[in-house]
């Protein structure tokens, strides 16, 4: 995954109805499929705790999409990843379990999307 730099990503995304809820994440997406491969965003807002804090919580979403085995080169999507208040608390493992969670219900709604294209 790609992560977004781009402002206009951002506010585009930040209007989709589709979104997925976590304990620790809210991930807003939008299916597109002329992207070259999927991008993250990545929103960790400052009623998370201080910088340190966030900085740390950054860090391991962009650890766990690095190490996440869910690319497929099929259903390509943009995201931006917003941390909740309770990831503050949170360890890596849990942070993970919980990412992992929201994008395979991603890629399920994906793949449910296009076969009913078909």
């Amino acid at each position: 995954m790609v992560l977004l730099k781009a402002t206009k990503v951002y506010t585009l995304l930040r209007q989709s109805a589709h979104k997925i809820v976590g304990y620790y994440f809210l991930v807003v997406y939008l299916p597109d499929n002329c992207l070259s491969c999927s991008m993250a965003g990545i929103t960790v807002s400052s009623k998370v705790g201080k910088a340190v804090n966030r900085n740390k919580i950054k860090r391991r979403i962009k650890s766990v999409l690095r190490s996440s085995n869910l690319a497929d080169p099929e259903e390509k999507f943009m995201c931006n990843i917003i941390a909740l208040k309770t990831s503050a608390e949170a360890d890596y493992s849990a942070l993970r379990n919980d990412l992992e969670f929201c994008l395979r219900k991603i890629h399920l709604k994906l793949a449910s999307s296009i076969q009913r294209m078909e």
